[in-house]
């Protein structure tokens, strides 16, 4: 007999609604009490203190200050009560207040910072930084991490992913010598949420990760990393969630401006610099704030490199390591300028007392002009080219929001109004090749590494004739949000000793996101329209300029990698786009570039209800479920007989396919402080991870020809990856020394989605015997597991001159395995010995996760002196999966040191000096297994800037 379908779950939530409705709202609504509102600032520097613990003495009733450090406890019995106010590092408060019931009583609060030396009271900016994010993080409801606005500007930091890379459990994937994206935990970019004051950030890949290199943290508050979400937030975070908090306008005018000047050491460059400004006031009573931050910054962020493609060649039977044999060589000597622009304007407006209404617009873009000039050696072929490649790409982000708070008696609404989009695009990329002819002589060695490939080419330029130029390329990609979210909280109150709140809402999300790729080829060649153009100006070899005929000679390369090759491709820097320009009007756009093309369209709705429950001052519970319900719409491209110069031959078809499912994602938090300096936290919460855009395109593509038939096509019926997470944390904290925190964590993923190359085997399919690379789920169970710890000190405590010590660690230790798919080859028996491959699996570690990551500061600050010197270090990590464990690629071991040293010359004026890289580590990447053969390596040299910093009053 079948089973009846389960329909408890939908009544559930009606039920929850209907409890909320019914139950939480009489309770407070009877209860003869009446509202405690304020704002906690510091009494100096008048700055809101984010994260002070405020609480009705003999009570459970309490709050934490939000990052504007705004506070509200409602539903306090009417009477005499005692406010107890707590801020690590600050004098605690106990202020006598009188509640009036069916009123608000607004009770603003000023702290003083309690540090002491001898009577006198010793502030210093790296301890009210590290006080900041300590109190954030242990009034926290969630397990958290925090970067202050003061610690953010400690660091020379290039963007906020370096930011994000010193707290515990990151580690960073850099491009262009900066971080571009996070690692949480051993999982990978896609599984990270990234938010602007809550509302989501879209996608800069197709990978659904954010690029934050774009971000300038100069305009940001602060940064939140919560490593255990609650009902309230996406459910898509199964890595952590991020959130870069732009605050309101505070009291009075308030301004800043930095400027600085930066030196490159590998290409002498003086070219950076950075601009940033910040403004503020408050208006008509201080009923309307304004605040507006923008920035400017140019780097240069060129390099030397060389990267290395290898073939197994199988065991040494010997020594037993892997043999390998290079393919390819490719030395690159790369010029490339960033330009990053960052602006936002909040607008906030008190309507009333308890009704307030703002808005936020943020802005980002990030321009990149690269040209790289590379000598590409591939032996398997006997090759040698020169290429010269002339790029333009741009990144943009926009987020706007509109939201408002109110207070409607003892229950409080939240809602917000968002349009967030992405702009990825190359609007422009040519390149020239040329190519020299039996570029090798017989002393070729392909078995030793890359480094004796050079030493066998003849470099003989008068028979390195142009090849092909003058093409153009281009992509472009956008991804945009339109999202409405509502949420509702009631208080309640049971005695003195038993308080929360419920809390319920609702969120719906419109996601459009198309990529759309074009590129143009001329049916002359360029050899031949160069010639026709400059008759008997070049020296041809077989029918073609040579290279010979466009040397620059003022290109100097330099010490090239150290010295370790010798570079001699000079190619003028301007000659790929004069000779594009030249000839554009003859190119003709092919339709193979096309095939990529995609579109989607996802809705997701949510809704949540959740329950926070005090018992007592020391005993706080969290619960609750949140449910998801996507539906989706894919659509690409289909080709299986494309062909001709410019795609002209064949057939492309649009394929589309839908989607839809509904996830239940419930999750539970407890924080128990076991004295007043001593809590544990846990959390067991589920989320959930979507697949990769281009992994469910419907589209896909059949090639006929080639060494072997192939088919590449997306698979849209991929289900998503999701996740049960189990956190603790264990807290130390006190006002004298700071924090020591310890975390454990362990995450068991289902249906984790890779890319496998296969071999069609099925003897009925009309495609048997071709390879088949496509996305699926894994079978097996993915595993992420391991610990965090942290220290943040403040050893003020200590005699004059060590009492302006500041120090900030931690470490963290990652386990983890997942399994991949693997194509197996099988030597069958006799008569014919054929090999035979097999769609299989392997087990391994996660893409992205780095066994150990560890980062380190030191700082000192004594009268206008402030210095700090920094440590990050990561171990390697897989970064991109082969078809086989020989062709697995990781990134190595990385080290970085920087330095910053500020000096305050004026009350208000700060002169800086800063270095990042300063021992100048180069970039690995290494193929096999771990192994010691170099996939690429890239040397950026060290970054020094100096600037100044003033604060106008």
């Amino acid at each position: 007999r079948s089973k009846p379908a389960m329909r408890h779950r939908p009544s559930f939530f009606v039920s929850l609604v209907l409890f909320l409705l019914c139950v939480g709202v009489p309770l407070t609504a009877a209860a003869q009490s009446g509202t405690v509102v304020g704002r906690v600032t510091d009494a100096e520097t008048g700055e809101s203190l984010p994260g002070t613990s405020l609480r009705i003495d003999g009570t459970s009733l309490g709050a934490a200050s939000d990052v504007e450090g705004r506070y509200r406890i409602p539903i306090v019995s009417a009477g005499q009560r005692v406010l107890l106010v707590t801020y690590i590092g600050y004098q605690e408060q106990r202020i006598p207040i009188t509640v009036v019931a069916g009123q608000t009583l607004r009770q603003d609060i000023q702290l003083s910072f309690g540090v002491f030396e001898e009577g006198e009271v010793v502030v210093t900016a790296q301890a009210e930084g590290q006080a900041r994010a300590i109190n954030q993080q242990i009034n926290s409801e969630q397990i958290v991490n925090v970067v202050s606005s003061d610690r953010i500007r400690e660091l020379p930091d290039a963007n906020v992913a370096e930011s994000i890379g010193r707290l515990p459990g990151v580690a960073i994937q850099r491009d262009g010598g900066e971080g571009s994206k996070v690692n949480i935990r051993g999982l990978s970019p896609r599984f990270t949420n990234i938010t602007i004051n809550g509302q989501k950030i879209p996608g800069t890949g197709d990978d659904r990760s954010v690029d934050l290199s774009m971000i300038s943290q100069d305009v940001l508050e602060s940064i939140e990393l919560y490593k255990a979400i609650t009902p309230d937030q996406d459910g898509d975070a199964t890595g952590g969630s991020i959130n870069f908090q732009i605050r309101r306008a505070p009291e009075g005018f308030r301004s800043r401006l930095d400027m600085q000047g930066g030196f490159n050491t590998l290409s002498s460059n003086i070219g950076d610099y950075k601009l940033s400004a910040t403004v503020s006031d408050r208006f008509f009573d201080s009923r309307l704030g304004v605040l507006a931050t923008g920035s400017v910054h140019r780097a240069d962020r060129g390099r030397d490199m060389f990267d290395v493609d290898y073939r197994p060649l199988g065991i040494d039977n010997e020594t037993g390591e892997l043999l390998l044999e290079v393919i390819t060589l490719n030395l690159i000597d790369q010029l490339e300028t960033r330009d990053r622009y960052t602006a936002s304007l909040v607008l906030d407006y008190d309507l009333a007392q308890n009704h307030r209404l703002r808005t936020i617009s943020f802005f980002s873009q990030t321009d990149r002009d690269i040209l790289a000039r590379v000598k590409e050696y591939s032996p398997s072929f006997g090759e040698v080219q020169h290429n010269l490649q002339d790029t333009e790409r741009e990144l943009v982000l926009w987020n706007n929001q509109l939201s408002g708070s109110h207070a409607l008696g003892f229950v409080e609404a939240d809602w917000m109004l968002a349009h967030s989009s992405t702009l990825g695009q190359m609007p422009f990329s040519t390149r020239l090749t040329f190519e020299e002819s039996a570029p090798f002589t017989g002393d070729l060695i392909t078995d030793r590494g890359p480094f004796p490939i050079p030493d066998a080419a003849k470099n003989n330029l008068d028979e390195t004739r142009l090849l092909s130029g003058g093409n153009k390329s281009q992509n472009r990609s956008m991804e945009r949000d339109f999202s409405a979210r509502l949420d509702l909280k009631t208080p309640f109150s049971i005695g003195s000793h038993i308080s929360g709140y419920f809390k319920f809402g609702g969120k719906h999300t419109d996601k459009l996101r198309r990529f759309r790729a074009d590129a143009f080829i001329r049916s002359n060649s360029t050899s031949f329209l160069l010639i026709r153009d400059n008759p008997g100006q070049f020296l041809i070899f077989r029918g073609n300029p040579t290279v010979s005929n466009f040397v620059d000679p003022d290109f100097d390369p330099g010490d090239f990698m150290d010295g370790r090759f010798e570079f001699n491709v000079r190619l003028p820097a301007d000659l790929a786009r004069d000779i594009y320009e030249r000839y554009n009007s003859l190119a003709i756009p092919t339709r193979t570039a096309t095939l990529n093309d995609y579109n989607v369209e996802e809705r997701i709705s949510a809704g949540y209800g959740m329950a926070r429950i005090n018992l007592g001052r020391r005993i706080m519970l969290l619960g609750g479920v949140r449910i998801e319900r996507m539906e989706s719409d894919y659509g690409g491209r289909f080709t299986s007989n494309i062909g001709g110069q410019f795609g002209q031959i064949g057939t492309v078809i649009d394929t589309t396919k839908s989607q839809s499912y509904t996830e239940w994602l419930p999750m539970a938090h407890a924080r128990v402080a076991l004295t007043d300096q001593l809590q544990v936290r846990l959390a067991v919460t589920r989320t959930l991870a979507r697949p990769l855009f281009t992994s469910l395109n419907p589209g896909g593509r059949i090639n006929f020809g080639g060494h072997r038939p192939s088919i590449v096509r997306g698979n849209p019926d991929l289900k998503h990856t999701t996740a049960w997470n189990y956190d603790i944390n264990v807290s130390f904290f006190n006002g004298r020394m700071g924090l020591f925190s310890v975390s454990g964590f362990y995450k068991r993923l289902q249906n984790i989605d890779y890319v496998a190359s296969l071999v069609i085997n099925d003897p009925e399919s009309p495609y048997v015997g071709f390879d088949l690379d496509t996305p699926r789920n894994s079978t097996g169970l993915t595993e992420a597991y391991g610990f965090e710890s942290e220290i943040q000190a403040n050893l003020s405590f200590l005699p004059s001159p060590f009492n302006g010590i500041i120090l900030y660690a931690n470490y963290t230790r990652t386990f983890g395995e997942t399994v991949f798919p693997f194509l197996d080859a099988i030597q069958g028996g006799p008569p014919f010995y054929r090999t035979e491959f097999v769609d299989s699996e392997r087990t391994g570690p996660l893409p992205g996760q780095s066994d150990h990551i560890a980062n380190a500061a030191l700082g000192y600050e004594k009268g206008g002196f402030s210095g700090r010197v920094s440590l990050i270090y990561q171990s390697e990590f897989l970064d991109e999966v082969g078809k086989t464990p020989e062709r697995d690629s990781f990134f190595d071991d990385f080290v970085r040191f920087d330095v910053i040293v500020n000096q305050r010359i004026l009350r208000n004026l700060t002169v800086y000096l800063s270095g990042t890289n300063v021992t100048r580590l180069n970039e690995r990447s290494l193929q096999g297994g771990r192994s010691i053969f170099i996939e690429d390596e890239e040397d950026y040299g060290s970054t020094y800037s100096i600037g100044v910093r003033y604060e106008f009053d």
